[in-house]
């Protein structure tokens, strides 16, 4: 129920979901207290709590620390999906990709640029290159570029994420739309800094 709906807008459901992800993690640590390590789905759980602080760091009804414990929490995921999975599983995958996406938002640019290169490298010996997961280190790739002030390789990778999505996942998927939002925003910008050029 906390992955189905952590993109609540409602600040007391936001509330109530952050509780319910918390008592999982808290719940499963005494399950398996006596095991030797924890399983997967712990890891599970805490990846759903970092991409619970990621995707809201920015609302007040969180901790001003919101990124810093996405950041444990997918240190507490990794350390149990690499033992467990091994650091080429698509779960170990899914959480070094969120803890770039942190990284970005932190302004660390170079440490998210070395870690999605090397994501990047293994997505595509795991999976393929042109898989969705791929798509989704290319889509914060872009952002990266953006943030560096390098609008053309943004908007290249832009369009190419923008292209696997319809290939592997329809015209009608959430990504291929969110994708297609941010060709037609660059594009706008594009057309909107060259008009204003022009002007001066």
């Amino acid at each position: 129920g906390v992955r189905l709906g952590m993109f609540t807008e409602a600040s007391h459901t936001l509330k109530d979901l952050l509780r319910c992800a918390e008592e999982a993690v808290a719940g499963l640590y005494e399950h398996y207290r006596d095991s030797i390590d924890q399983p997967p789905a712990t890891a599970a759980a805490h990846y759903t709590l970092a991409g619970f602080y990621t995707y809201h760091h920015r609302r007040p009804e969180l901790s001003e620390r919101a990124l810093e414990k996405a950041q444990t929490h997918l240190m507490l995921a990794l350390r149990i999906q690499t033992r467990q999975l091994g650091h080429l599983h698509v779960s170990t995958l899914c959480s070094q990709l969120v803890k770039a996406q942190v990284m970005l938002l932190q302004s660390n640019t170079a440490g998210c640029g070395r870690l999605l290169a090397k994501q990047l490298d293994c997505c595509e010996r795991t999976l393929s290159s042109e898989h969705p997961l791929a798509a989704k280190m290319l889509a914060v790739l872009a952002r990266l570029h953006l943030k560096q002030g390098r609008y053309e390789e943004c908007e290249r990778l832009q369009q190419r994420v923008l292209n696997m999505r319809r290939t592997a996942l329809g015209s009608h998927h959430e990504d291929t739309h969110r994708s297609a939002m941010d060709v037609s925003s660059r594009r706008r910008q594009h057309i909107f800094h060259g008009h204003h050029s022009a002007q001066s």
